[in-house]
């Protein structure tokens, strides 16, 4: 398995998914590890409205887009696990989680 990434996000919320579009964008290979639900707290939103071009809208649908638009970025893959520790081997994070079969990126 080939698990070297450019970028690796740790964390699905509101930044964690703008910055997989960002990278997405440049092309950067890039992982975003979420244990939980992608758009984290916002989901539990009701009605947003203080959100720059989003007049009213709920945070789960709104987490929804964003997911597409990162989505939309064949670069960036997306993994549901728990990062349990991150180190430095050589020049090289080596990000380490729960998942099954290495659980290593």
């Amino acid at each position: 398995m080939d698990s070297t990434y450019d970028l690796i996000i740790v964390g699905g919320g509101p930044g964690g998914l703008a910055a997989a579009v960002y990278a997405g964008r440049a092309e950067w290979r890039t992982l975003l590890l979420e244990k939980g639900s992608y758009g984290g707290r916002i989901n539990d939103t009701y009605e947003i409205r203080n959100y720059p071009g989003i007049m009213r809208d709920s945070g789960q649908h709104l987490m929804e887009r964003f997911r597409e638009h990162g989505a939309s970025c064949p670069s960036v893959d997306w993994k549901r696990t728990t990062v349990t520790g991150i180190r430095k081997e050589d020049d090289v994070f080596v990000v380490e989680t729960k998942r099954r079969g290495g659980g290593w990126f």
